[in-house]
């Protein structure tokens, strides 16, 4: 998978808009599949802790979607935990690579309470806004 992005501590998104602090400062509030792409909104949480610059609102776009689960009783919003890995034809959703290495593979979003978003694609960026 090809990431306009990189994952930073597996809690972030460093892009060229800025650094974005996912486990902290955002949470999981929305996916969306098209025919090809998927779409995971992040909404932006109030606290002192979150920048007022940072956006109300980050959207991951997986381009040419070939894979998506969701675990059972996935509810919104969530928090994230970790970004990571995994090769497709690995099944255990115990462990996970912090890096998305040289062959394909899918990006896990592991959730508060064991939860996880699991995308196989061949392309993703961030979108600075909500996607309809």
């Amino acid at each position: 998978m090809e990431l306009a992005y990189s994952i930073d501590q597996l809690i972030a998104l460093d892009t060229a808009a800025g650094y974005f602090d996912l486990h902290n400062c955002y949470d999981v509030v929305r996916v969306h599949r098209t025919a090809t792409t998927c779409y995971v909104g992040f909404a932006k949480l109030t606290g002192e802790w979150v920048k007022p610059t940072e956006p109300a609102y980050i959207t991951l776009v997986f381009e040419q979607t070939t894979f998506l689960q969701l675990s059972e009783g996935l509810h919104f919003p969530i928090g994230l935990e970790y970004i990571g890995f995994k090769e497709p034809q690995e099944l255990d959703m115990t462990w996970f690579m912090p890096q998305p290495g040289s062959g394909p593979v899918h990006l896990v979003l592991g959730l508060d309470d064991e939860a996880f978003i699991r995308i196989g694609a061949t392309a993703s960026y961030c979108l600075y806004g909500p996607v309809a």
